[in-house]
């Protein structure tokens, strides 16, 4: 029986082979900024209706045991070079403004390695890996061509990246600024730019496409939650003013991976596309960065290791494996895998890029074959003493972010409050919201004709009784979208159980480790480590053996010299040597 099933594995890994290097695969990577696992639809809330997302989440594979970083830099580190932020300099908070320091430009990145095997290498959006020197500039890491800006925010309209004392224009095209898009939106303007890329794009080679969206993260200080009004008018049921702008935001970015889908069914990329769908890290709960993103029914918030900080949305489409994906599995994954993945899937030999914590994870997302991950590093920062490993079901955490005030639970809108249920009315409202904007969706026109008689593939996005292709993915009123939505993604909902009356106090992780079963307790409602104290003392015995991998972090302070008033009030690269 062994020998049966090691001759099953390897047969799946040949087809995992196959799909990957009869044709190199177009890898358009898309990813997206403090989304809560509660801020789409497919999680089961309808608060805010991704239809795009959605169709796309479930018509591919939806990876729901899934991990990032805490917060931007690290996970985008980590992303880039398939090693956890300990091994990088980057295991403590973000690069800010003005701040001399970054990823290494001796570390080699994701584009580079692609570049290497032949792709046409484009980068739009968020960088903020760092930019006090020209090395590391994405322009100069491997990206034949970048968009978008260097540091973590910027204003959505004018483009000024505010930080402490300074302000200063934050948008550039490779390394020169454009001051040209004042006034328009940065989603929309990311969108055109993508598919301008896509429709010029030489498709005898392969295109690998770094999306990296500014949405949904707050913007400055001043205005910090922005959208266009025709966005933020569809969430008339959502009555706090915050959260229905964000919601404003999501839809505009929920309405981006339409226009890009349509783009890329229109050039003809699609057929042999790979598409990765990710966030940086949980929401950032209202309190945090001035923002009012979601995580619930988790447990947190951007910044810590909770799993609403750290449990990620994504999923992987491609018409390469529609029909023999898992549609949703519950492989551990994490973020450093993408590197040796798409490494793999262009054609590229895993066993060459060193030492990296990432692991192959494409027989497990194409073949469901399982993951070869067992451990997460969350990650150990020793400037705020924080820190946090997974092994199996069960996770160490100890330390915490801002005095704890964040290590609770927050609403369906982000609120540290009990989750309200909302009203009768309410509910209805969001029906007819989720149908109106179902029936405009791009994606779901496209996978119902264009991909309507693919035989392997079993009409993921329709879940109505009558099972004519041409009729049912139209959701022509609240009944057949509330309908849609419970049969199509319950299997994706949280369930907490009930939460125990000491759920806030008998984890107290400043003052001692907190161990949970992640399996059967997602929300973190109850501490084990007196319980399991063998486990706990394993755990930390692996959170050692890390320890002595850490290099020292490298963050600097801020430097007066780069202030963008030396600078004609950009942000430019100002020093001369790195």
């Amino acid at each position: 029986m062994k020998y049966l099933a090691y001759i099953s594995v390897l047969v799946l890994l040949g087809l995992a082979e196959l799909i990957s290097c009869s044709k190199l695969p177009h890898i358009i990577f898309i990813i997206v900024d403090d989304l809560g696992w509660n801020d789409v639809s497919f999680h089961g809330s309808k608060q805010i209706p991704t239809p795009n997302i959605d169709a796309l989440a479930k018509d591919g594979v939806i990876l729901n045991n899934y991990y990032v970083q805490p917060i931007c830099t690290p996970s985008r580190g980590t992303l880039m070079t398939g090693k956890y932020p300990i091994r990088l300099g980057l295991q403590h908070d973000v690069i800010y403004a003005a701040a001399p320091w970054g990823l290494s430009p001796e570390e080699k990145i994701l584009p580079q390695y692609l570049k290497e095997l032949g792709y046409a290498t484009r980068g739009i959006g968020k960088w903020h890996l760092g930019f006090h020197h020209k090395d590391y500039l994405p322009v100069h890491r491997g990206f034949d061509s970048f968009f978008g800006y260097w540091n973590g925010k910027e204003d959505f309209y004018t483009h000024f990246e505010e930080g402490v004392g300074t302000n200063g224009l934050d948008f550039h095209d490779g390394d020169k600024n454009v001051w040209n898009y004042t006034g328009h939106y940065s989603t929309e303007i990311f969108t055109n730019k993508a598919k301008e890329v896509i429709h010029a794009h030489d498709k005898s080679k392969p295109l690998f496409l770094y999306l990296a969206h500014q949405a949904v993260h707050a913007g400055n200080s001043y205005t910090p939650m922005q959208a266009p009004p025709e966005y933020v008018s569809r969430f008339p049921h959502i009555h706090d003013k915050d959260r229905r702008i964000f919601a404003g935001m999501a839809s505009a970015l929920d309405d981006s991976i339409g226009e890009l889908f349509h783009a890329l069914n229109q050039s003809g990329i699609l057929q042999n596309a790979l598409l990765v769908f990710t966030t940086d890290n949980g929401a950032a709960v209202q309190g945090i960065d001035e923002s009012t993103g979601s995580n619930w029914p988790l447990r947190g918030s951007k910044y810590n290791m909770w799993e609403g900080g750290v449990r990620g949305v994504a999923f992987v489409w491609s018409s390469l494996i529609r029909g023999r994906g898992g549609k949703i599995t519950s492989e551990l994954m994490h973020m450093s895998d993408w590197l040796p993945t798409l490494y793999s899937v262009a054609g590229g030999d895993v066993k060459t890029l060193g030492e990296i914590d990432g692991h192959n994870i494409w027989p497990t997302i194409c073949c469901n074959t399982p993951s070869q991950r067992e451990v997460i590093l969350h990650n150990i920062d020793p400037v705020w003493k924080v820190e946090a490993i997974r092994k199996g079901k069960y996770k160490l955490l100890k330390g915490s972010v801002f005095d704890g005030n964040f290590d609770g639970w927050f609403d369906k809108e982000g609120k540290k409050q009990e989750n309200v249920p909302f009203t009768k009315t309410d509910l209805k409202l969001q029906d007819k919201v989720y149908a109106k904007l179902s029936n405009k969706s791009k994606v779901i026109s496209i996978l119902s004709t264009t991909f309507s008689n693919d035989q392997n593939h079993s009409n993921g996005y329709c879940y109505q009784d009558n099972q004519n292709k041409k009729d049912c993915h139209h959701l022509t009123d609240s009944s057949s979208a509330n309908s849609y939505q419970k049969k199509a993604f319950s299997d994706l909902e949280v369930d907490c159980g009930k939460k125990p009356e000491n759920a806030s106090t008998n984890c107290k992780p400043m003052e001692a480790p907190c161990l949970f079963d992640i399996e059967s307790d997602p929300c973190e409602y109850n501490n084990l480590a007196k319980i399991s104290p063998e486990i706990a003392q394993e755990l930390e015995v692996l959170l050692n053996q890390y320890r002595m991998k850490a290099v020292p972090v490298r963050n600097q302070p801020m430097d007066p010299a780069g202030n963008p008033k030396y600078h004609g009030y950009a942000w430019i690269p100002w020093r001369s040597t790195p």
